[in-house]
């Protein structure tokens, strides 16, 4: 009778812990796929950067070449400046947060 009782807690327990770990691999997928979509809109947001680099270089050339300067260029270059830390900054984040979760994924493994 004992040895059945046990049984049941043991089989109650392991229920208990596949449920558990069952939960936090909903809660990781979840959170991964969250990161991916941060490090998708910050690969978009790199992407119109090097194109408005790309667009402000063509016209720093021109501006040498002519010698005329250009407002709209030192707009554009004023603003990339000032938009370009906080993006770095947020793509170093989801790639941060992207390696611990794939570190965490590889120890449930």
């Amino acid at each position: 009778f004992l040895r059945r009782l046990r049984q049941d807690e043991v089989e109650e327990l392991r229920c208990e812990m596949l449920e558990m770990r069952d939960m936090f691999q909903e809660e990781e997928v979840y959170q991964l796929q969250e990161l991916r979509l941060q490090l998708e809109q910050a690969n978009k947001t790199c992407r119109v950067l090097q194109y408005r680099l790309r667009k402000a270089e063509r016209r720093s050339i021109r501006v040498a070449q002519t010698g005329q300067v250009d407002g709209e260029l030192v707009r554009t270059m004023e603003h990339d400046i000032k938009v370009r830390p906080p993006v770095s900054l947020c793509v170093h984040v989801v790639l941060l947060k992207l390696t611990h979760h794939k570190q965490k994924v590889k120890a449930l493994a």
